[in-house]
Parts: structure tokens; sequence; C-alpha cells
């Protein structure tokens, strides 16, 4: 009974994202001329996270320390194995290699670099504020990066439609019959 019960919140939950968070996160991005990359990582990414997070410091304070850890890492791997093995599997899509290396290389030395600080149980506040830091330079690296990809699309748009403009145009130097 309690598994079809847990199945029904997870249904009710996806529909509560699909019908409220995903179109506000929509709007918001689009009200803040935000690329969808960097609302992902950003907006959707705190949407998503905010509930560990207040759900972590709750456990923490009641010092269940192995439940948080085992709760934030159980968590990331549910949500890049199963989330997106169900997304791939409903709606086939290509995605762009870069963004998805740089999303990779920062996730997994973020991985690496957890387990190396529980496995020498040298965590310090420091370390906490080096995790922050860690995804301050990922946010940054997106948003530049997208700023770039922005610069690089438009002058080749602009370069494209130069070429066509002289395609159509007649050449110079050659006479052109008037009509009258």
């Amino acid at each position: 009974m309690s598994v079809v019960w847990l199945l029904m919140l997870f249904v009710a939950l996806g529909i509560t994202s699909g019908d409220f968070l995903t179109p506000a996160l929509f709007v918001i991005s689009k009200t803040l001329h935000m690329s969808q990359n960097v609302a992902g990582v950003t907006l959707l990414a705190f949407g998503n996270g905010s509930p560990d997070i207040f759900s972590s410091l709750a456990g923490i304070r009641q010092g269940s320390y192995e439940l948080v850890i085992g709760g934030l890492i159980g968590g990331g791997i549910f949500v890049t194995t199963v989330v997106a093995g169900s997304v791939f599997l409903t709606q086939p899509f290509k995605l762009a290699a870069r963004p998805f290396l740089r999303d990779c290389l920062f996730y997994t030395s973020a991985g690496v670099w957890a387990f190396y600080l529980f496995y020498t149980g040298s965590l310090s506040i420091a370390h906490a504020i080096g995790f922050i830091c860690l995804y301050g330079a990922y946010i940054l690296l997106v948003v530049v990066s997208g700023i770039l990809y922005q610069k690089y699309v438009c002058a080749n748009e602009k370069s494209e439609e130069k070429e066509k403009k002289e395609e159509k145009s007649p050449e110079k130097g050659r006479l052109q019959p008037i009509l009258a």
C-alpha cells in the first residue's frame, strides 16, 4: 500500500512541476532575457535543489549526518540515472557536446572533491565555501560561454546574410539594362 501511495505522490509532484514550476521558470527566464541553459543551471537548479537544502539543514540539526549525505549523493545519482534515462526514453533529442562536457566535468569534479574530503575526514568551513565557489565558477562559465556563443552565432548570421545579399546583387562594373 505504501508503494502505491509513494507512486501517487511522485505522479502528483510531476504534475505540479509540469503545471506550475516549469512554466513559471520559463516566464522568469524570458523576462530576465536568460538563455535556456543559464536558466536551467540557475533557476531550475535552485527550484529543484531548494527542498534538498532545507531538508539537509533540518537533518544536520537532528544529527543525522549520514542520512543527509546519503540523501544528497543518492538524490544526485537518482537524477543523473533514473530521471535522465526517463527523459531520454520519452523524447529523443540531441545535446550540444561542449556544454554537456562542461557540465559533466564540473559534476565529476564536485563528486571527486566530496569523496576526497569525506575519505580523509578533513571537512572544514573553507571546504564548504569552496563548494559554493565551485558552483559560482560553474555559473560564471555558463554565462560567459553563453555570451560568447551568442556573439559567435550573431556574427555568423550577419556574415551569411551579407554573402546572400552579395550573391543576389548585380556584379560591380557590369552594365545593367535599364527598364523603362
